[in-house]
């Protein structure tokens, strides 16, 4: 028997949570380049100064001037790099999956809900399918005489479940939502990996 790993499993996505968290962060990161400012004008006015003069004032105010501030510079510009990926990856997902700020969606669960579905739907099938039957030997038997029983009709119920639910192995309003979770997912990932600020892509420290 193979087994087949679903590599979507365990995902899931809370839009008001993560958005709460990212505006956090943009909050602290906004203080910090403000902060970061005066830190930049504290290490020019060190480097001008002409109160510590000689070799290794100069070496001192290269390290200064030229190591601390080219850093603080660019820890400013990853905060900012780090923002906009926050506001593309709640953008993302109001466009591709669901535009509400309260939306909330887990691939596992939309998977029960779906296998649920589908195995409610198979069980309808096996009792209608039984109901023909029995009506089918009693207009054989009886309905010459008396009439035949009307047979329910079986289209209606199972197209509400094709549209609800993945009937037949796929298709279905549960499976959309997932490939768009998916899709999302997929597209947000290669995103990331395409814009990956130095601080994440191992860089920052060379």
């Amino acid at each position: 028997m193979e087994n087949k790993v679903n590599y979507n499993a365990g995902k899931w996505f809370d839009a008001k949570k993560t958005a709460e968290l990212f505006l956090n962060m943009q909050n602290a990161a906004v203080d910090y380049c403000k902060k970061s400012e005066a830190t930049g004008v504290a290490y020019q006015s060190f480097v001008a100064s002409e109160s510590f003069m000689g070799k290794a004032a100069d070496e001192t105010k290269n390290f200064v001037g030229n190591g601390m501030g080219s850093m603080n510079i660019k820890v400013a510009d990853e905060h900012k790099k780090c923002i906009q990926e926050q506001i593309d990856i709640l953008d993302g997902f109001r466009t591709m999956v669901d535009s509400s700020p309260y939306a909330y969606i887990d691939y596992d669960v939309l998977e029960a809900i779906d296998t649920d579905f589908v195995g409610y739907h198979g069980k309808f099938g096996k009792i209608a399918g039984s109901v023909d039957l029995i009506i089918g030997e009693l207009n054989k038997e009886f309905g010459e005489k008396y009439g035949e029983f009307p047979e329910p009709n079986k289209g209606g119920v199972n197209n509400s479940f094709a549209d609800f639910c993945s009937v037949g192995g796929n298709g279905g309003y549960v499976k959309e939502c997932q490939n768009k979770f998916v899709a999302f997912d997929s597209e947000l990932t290669d995103h990331v990996r395409a814009h990956d600020t130095e601080a994440f892509n191992g860089e920052f420290n060379q």
